[in-house]
């Protein structure tokens, strides 16, 4: 008989040693699960897994040999007796998964968050806006072949997650208000049939008993909580809903749940996992310096104070020399006299209603977009992001810094600038 092992001396940059044969493990230990035992090839490569995770055992401290620990336990308890023919795994290798999604290098607490979905371990992930939060869990899923429910806000960021996905050739879909009831019969039944990896959906859908009926008849390897902040900080007035994510989360038993939010508090981290119901969950809380990112505060009162804060912003803009600008308003008559003013200054762009989700482009390739930004601030855009105005100013400085967090990328500054509520500060 002949029994061949995928296990390759595969190095995923960045990551934890570990990462690949632990990705293996939990690879041909779900395909054995579905098969009911064994195969002759599921049980090499389970064993060659396990003797890859011995050797990264002896380079790690007590901390780390106990998440490892964790994790491996976790994995060989599911292991199953009897013997099958071959069945290969339905999710890919995880370096090919990175590569396709772009992951070539990852970054800190990237692979701890990654190590625990695999695993089967709840995870709660804090991490900066645009430290690649998304790639904690559509990595994983990816590799596990089952089905992820992601729980997302808003129909534009479930848009831009599947265009990703999409071009990665992994297979997603989502379920919103803009398909008509034949293509959400169409993406439930994909679903139903093992053909989706991701499925994206809002915290309403839940509300839905004909979701709901399908999701109990599907197996869920991991539920997903995008914007986890507001099961707590902002739960009651942005998506009651999100209220009621631990209900939904008991209906789907997944095998592991995942929250991801790009800042809270202690007390706001531990109202999440409470709300939620997270078992022994593992929290990963990066940090949100990004000395790349600039500050310029700039104080405009008395008389003509609109026309000069009008010209400041004129001076920022044209100083970017081109790139994308966000103009952060208090309001959202604000945010239209800006963008006017923009527009007849030059800065020409698309204008988008407040709930559309399409961007009307004008010549050159840019574009203004007209929104609610978490119902606090009205936002403009401008080409491609190199710079972030608060004309009006902005409501709290940690509010603008958490918005301001997607500009910062290594080695391309970034500059904010904004004039505060008085001439000692920002208002606290």
């Amino acid at each position: 008989m002949c029994v061949t092992t995928t296990m390759r001396d595969h190095h995923v940059a960045g990551a934890d040693p570990a990462l690949a044969p632990l990705a293996e493990l939990s690879r041909w230990i779900g395909a054995a699960e579905a098969a009911g035992g064994e195969s002759a090839t599921a049980t090499a490569n389970i064993e060659t897994a396990l003797a890859a995770l011995r050797e990264a055992w002896s380079d790690r401290d007590a901390d780390g040999r106990r998440e490892l620990a964790d994790a491996v336990t976790g994995l060989v308890a599911r292991r199953r007796e009897g013997t099958v023919d071959d069945v290969a795994p339905a999710g890919a290798e995880l370096p090919e998964v990175l590569e396709r999604l772009g992951g070539r290098r990852l970054r800190p607490g990237q692979d701890r968050a990654i190590a625990a979905a695999l695993s089967g371990r709840d995870a709660l992930v804090v991490m900066a806006t645009g430290s690649g939060k998304s790639l904690c869990y559509q990595a994983p899923a990816a590799v596990l072949g089952g089905l992820t429910v992601v729980i997302s806000p808003l129909i534009a960021l479930m848009a831009d997650q599947l265009g990703g996905l999409v071009r990665a050739g992994i297979p997603a879909a989502a379920l919103n208000s803009g398909l008509s009831e034949q293509e959400q019969r169409d993406v439930l039944a994909r679903a139903r049939a093992g053909g989706l990896r991701l499925l994206y959906v809002a915290p309403e859908r839940f509300n839905s008993p004909a979701f709901r009926r399908v999701m109990s008849e599907i197996r869920v390897d991991l539920l997903v909580v995008d914007e986890a902040h507001c099961v707590s900080e902002w739960g009651h007035e942005f998506r009651p809903d999100y209220r009621r994510v631990g209900v939904f989360r008991d209906e789907l038993r997944p095998r592991a749940t995942m929250a991801l939010t790009a800042t809270a508090a202690t007390r706001v981290r531990q109202d999440i996992l409470r709300r939620i119901g997270m078992r022994r969950p593992l929290e990963i809380v990066g940090g949100f310096d990004r000395p790349n990112i600039t500050f310029d505060a700039m104080w405009v009162e008395g008389k003509g104070s609109v026309a000069r804060r009008r010209g400041l912003l004129h001076a920022a803009l044209r100083a970017q020399d081109g790139g994308k600008t966000i103009v952060y308003c208090g309001t959202r008559r604000a945010a239209e006299e800006t963008a006017d003013d923009l527009d007849a200054a030059g800065h020409h762009g698309g204008r988008l209603p407040r709930r559309s989700h399409r961007q009307h482009r004008r010549p050159g390739g840019l574009h203004w977009r007209l929104g609610a930004h978490r119902r606090r601030h009205q936002r403009v855009r401008h080409g491609r992001q190199r710079a972030g105005c608060a004309p009006g100013g902005a409501h709290h400085d940690s509010r603008l810094a958490r918005t301001a967090l997607p500009g910062g990328r290594p080695g391309r500054p970034r500059r904010r600038t904004r004039p505060p509520h008085h001439p000692g500060g920002a208002r606290r």
